[in-house]
């Protein structure tokens, strides 16, 4: 019987099953727990990675703004009225609050911020803004100590600031007092401002002053000679301002724009001592060539220089000047002296301002034909040496020209009447058939004056006492006893001297530049019938005779609104600023309706001057000083660059 074996022997598995799948169990679930670690580190990497782009993009984007604020802020800081006793330190710790604060209030926040640096170097400002700032992880770092993870990155931004050749006008209405005292201090924070960062004399400023006239004063009249003409002018039309056309032509004026008109003049006419103009009993006298000259170079007659009676001095216009650089405790004397020296008058509703005349002076002031009288005043000492070649063009390269028009009045809605010839935007103007080169009806001894040959003047007349005798001559030499040849006399023919040349004939051109219309009036035309009793030689018909009304108010407005478009045109940025003199009121009489009236008339006209509706305010004793700030930040952004 066989033997049996006690080995086991090995049992094969079903085919297709692993004998030892009992074993492994869960094996996936660790692979896809560890699968999961590395999947959740990468996810917080990537979101890590992710917050800390956003905040590094946060935190320059916060940089680059508190980098332009605090560049703005630096002009303001300049321009305070205290800056001048601040020490560098003092200003550099404001520039340092501005830029921490503004950080502060950002996402980014301060920590890490460096210290601003602003340097300056011929005109052009650079402030920089640096940090090191901290980005907290929100996962735990490789260390698996429970420590999220800390990144530190540098930021950097900086701002340039590049003033252009920036010139800036200002026109001020002296009819209020309590508005231009409100102005005054504003006005020169104002302008320091605008100059802070100007070390290379890049910024020129004119100063207009107006009230019913602007007053031009000696020193500027007399620099409009024959060389240099009141730019924006067209008509020949005061005798201390007369051109040839050779000289109009070497001005390079275009006496065609449609927008010019004439300068109005003043005849000093409305009552003489108590009695009225038409019962004087004129003397005549001899004709002082000399005398005649300086009267119209300085504005006596013909020449409206002066109505004010508070403008002596200080209001006349301020021209080509500089804010001085750096700001000292004595910086922009110049300046502030005129500021300090402008005089207003105390404000009455309706009254009315010339604001035509006083727009006109202030973008004359930035007209390239003043170029020759800046020159001039530089030549004499009386502008400083970097604003020669100024007004520039207005298409050159690195240019800004900047009005700002202040007006605390509206338009008048009727002419003045015509006996009151003060000027104003009620002036006169010579009629053209007497400022051109047709004959005139005045004959002059030829030559110059001499002690025993002075100048006579002979006048037709056609309606002289005697017909045969039609000539008027003016006085002759006077001696004692007093030859009565030399006496002022009715001739049959223009005054000859004896043994000397034939008078010369003048042409109405020629008349006009020689002689004041006033003394044309007044000596050559009344004297002869002195006491005047006919209704020809009598003021108010020769006034009318040689001159019209300038303007009515509608022209007036036209003329305003024309000046405006074309300095637009030209590129010229206006600020209009709205005194409350030029705004409506509460009515309760005629005088306060008709004043609304012209507001009425006023708004469309000064709101449309302004470059846009954003450059027009309106301005009074609360928000002077803060309307001016923001027009210098406005003006400093447009010459800043990040």
């Amino acid at each position: 019987m066989p033997r049996s074996s006690s080995k086991l022997q090995p049992q094969r598995s079903p085919k297709g099953t692993c004998a030892t799948s009992g074993y492994e169990d869960g094996s996936l679930t660790v692979f896809a727990l560890v699968a999961l670690v590395g999947m959740v580190g990468i996810g917080g990497l990537a979101v890590d990675t992710m917050n800390y782009e956003a905040k590094r993009v946060a935190t320059q984007d916060a940089l680059d703004r508190c980098t332009l604020m605090t560049s703005l802020a630096q002009n303001r800081i300049d321009g305070m009225a205290t800056a001048p006793n601040a020490t560098a330190e003092q200003k550099t710790a404001r520039a340092k609050k501005v830029a921490k604060d503004c950080m502060d209030k950002s996402e980014a926040g301060d920590d890490g911020l460096n210290d601003p640096v602003i340097t300056t170097n011929n005109s052009e400002r650079s402030t920089t803004l640096s940090g090191n700032f901290t980005f907290n992880g929100l996962f735990p770092n490789a260390t698996g100590a429970g420590n999220t993870p800390t990144k530190t990155f540098a930021l950097t931004a900086q701002s340039r600031q590049k003033l252009p050749n920036l010139e800036i006008s200002i026109a001020i209405d002296t009819t209020h007092s309590v508005f231009w005292n409100a102005l005054r201090d504003p006005l020169k924070v104002f302008l320091n401002t605008i100059a802070a960062p100007d070390t290379g004399n890049k910024v020129s400023v004119n100063i207009i002053p107006y009230g019913d006239s602007v007053y031009l004063g000696t020193p500027l009249i007399e620099r409009f000679n024959d060389t240099n003409k009141p730019p924006l002018s067209n008509t020949d039309n005061r005798a201390c301002l007369n051109f040839s056309q050779t000289e109009r032509g070497e001005l390079g004026i275009n006496f065609d724009d449609p927008y010019i008109w004439s300068w109005p003049i003043m005849l000093a006419g409305t009552g003489y001592g108590g009695t009225s103009w038409e019962t004087i009993e004129f003397q005549s006298v001899q004709f002082n060539e000399t005398s005649e000259a300086a009267s119209v170079l300085n504005g006596a007659g013909s020449c409206r220089l002066q109505t004010d009676p508070l403008a002596v001095t200080g209001n006349t216009p301020l021209i080509g000047v500089q804010v001085a650089r750096p700001v000292s405790a004595t910086a922009s004397t110049t300046i502030n002296n005129k500021l300090n020296a402008i005089v207003a008058s105390s404000f009455v509703l309706g009254n009315t301002a010339d604001t035509t005349g006083g727009l006109k002076w202030a973008l004359s002031a930035l007209d390239p034909s003043l170029e020759r009288l800046i020159d001039a005043q530089v030549t004499a000492n009386v502008s400083p040496s970097p604003v020669s070649g100024r007004p520039r063009s207005y298409t050159a390269a690195d240019t800004m020209k900047v009005l700002l028009f202040f007006t605390n009045n509206a338009f008048a809605t009727s002419n003045y009447a015509s006996s009151q010839l003060q000027g104003g935007q009620w002036g006169r103007e010579i009629r053209p058939e007497f400022l051109g080169d047709t004959p005139s009806t005045i004959w002059r001894t030829p030559g110059p004056a001499t002690p025993t040959r002075p100048v006579r003047l002979s006048v037709f007349h056609d309606n002289a006492p005697d017909p045969t005798r039609p000539y008027w001559v003016t006085q002759g030499i006077t001696v004692n006893p007093q030859p009565a040849s030399e006496n002022a006399q009715w001739m049959a023919a223009p005054y000859q001297h004896p043994g000397g040349g034939a008078p010369v004939r003048l042409t109405w051109s020629q008349a006009m530049s020689q002689i004041t219309l006033f003394t044309i009036i007044r000596q050559l035309y009344m004297a002869p019938f002195s006491p005047v009793t006919n209704s020809t030689n009598t003021w108010s018909a020769l006034v009318d005779r040689f001159t019209y009304i300038v303007r009515d108010s509608a022209q007036d407005r036209a003329n305003f609104t024309a000046l405006c478009n074309a300095a637009k045109q030209q590129g010229v940025l206006i600020y209009m600023m709205r005194g409350p003199g030029s705004t409506s009121v509460t009515a309760t009489t005629d005088g306060q309706r008709a004043h609304n009236t012209n507001v009425t008339l006023a708004n469309p006209v000064y709101n449309g001057c302004a470059t846009s509706s954003a450059h027009v305010f309106t301005v009074g004793e609360t928000n002077i000083r803060s309307t001016l700030r923001m027009i210098a930040s406005n003006i400093a952004q447009l010459t800043l660059t990040q």
